[in-house]
């Protein structure tokens, strides 16, 4: 073989090797107990397998502070970003890690709405439950606290037409209601609501209690609910312990509590189209 045979070969070798290299996730997750961080993180790490993608988890409560200054930094490299739910904290509420959140967390969710509502090639951007409050708010949303808006147990989301042609919904298990209307069944677990939505985003669905479940906006995706969370027993377990913290407020009942089969496939279909 020539040498000139030979670096052709190699280069091709490198380049098939580059195309085969995981696209990685940057995943925010704001908590506090490292029992829950890596539980959360196992269930993810589940869903993305199948897709091939790596998940990097950055923690805002506890990770060193000069990591939140370069938002672009952070983005460098990835093709998506997932901002996950935290039963440790409230964005209305005014408490330490709130504070911390949304002084390490605002920034970047404003850069992946940057690059996630180009026209071409966008950011992948999910958020879940706190992670949709905060892209909404940043945008230029509204979240309130009002006792008539929150909601805990199993929630059926009303789709719009957008909303049931959208490709994340592709495998989620959608159902008919009363009034022929398409929809999905999904857990939530919420005291805060977004109210208004952010600039630029469309409602894809919502439930009787919250307009705005699900919205997207180009290349950015947001659900108030628990796609990562299908069996009923797990939401109870947290509802327990979140009881027995006499400084949270107790969750009692909006919906009745049932397994989601299925809607999970939100984040699959999100792992999906980043690996894409």
């Amino acid at each position: 073989m020539t040498d000139q045979c030979y670096n052709l070969l190699s280069y091709m070798n490198k380049e098939k090797g580059s195309q085969t290299e995981p696209m990685t996730v940057l995943v925010i997750q704001g908590r506090k107990s490292e029992h829950r961080v890596q539980e959360k993180q196992k269930k993810l790490q589940g869903l993305a397998a199948p897709s091939g993608v790596q998940l990097q988890f950055v923690n805002p409560l506890l990770e060193d502070d000069q990591l939140w200054t370069e938002p672009k930094k952070l983005l460098k490299g990835k093709k998506a970003i997932l901002f996950t739910g935290s039963a440790d904290l409230d964005l209305t509420v005014d408490t330490p890690e709130r504070n911390l959140y949304v002084s390490r967390v605002s920034s970047l969710a404003k850069e992946s709405i940057k690059k996630g509502s180009k026209r071409f090639n966008p950011l992948q951007v999910f958020g879940i439950c706190l992670g949709h409050q905060l892209l909404h708010q940043v945008a230029g949303g509204k979240v309130e606290r009002d006792a008539s808006l929150k909601e805990t147990g199993t929630g059926r989301i009303r789709l719009t037409r957008k909303g049931v042609k959208d490709p994340f919904l592709v495998d989620v298990p959608l159902t008919k209601d009363m009034q022929e209307k398409f929809g999905f069944f999904e857990i939530f677990a919420h005291k805060d609501t977004v109210v208004k939505r952010g600039k630029g985003f469309k409602k894809l669905g919502g439930t009787e209690r919250d307009k705005y479940s699900l919205t997207r906006k180009r290349g950015i995706f947001t659900t108030q609910g628990h796609p990562e969370i299908t069996d009923a027993k797990n939401l109870q377990d947290i509802v327990q312990r979140a009881n027995q913290n006499q400084a949270i407020e107790g969750y009692e009942h909006s919906y009745p509590l049932t397994d989601t089969p299925g809607a999970d496939m939100l984040l699959v279909n999100f792992f999906n189209k980043a690996a894409s």
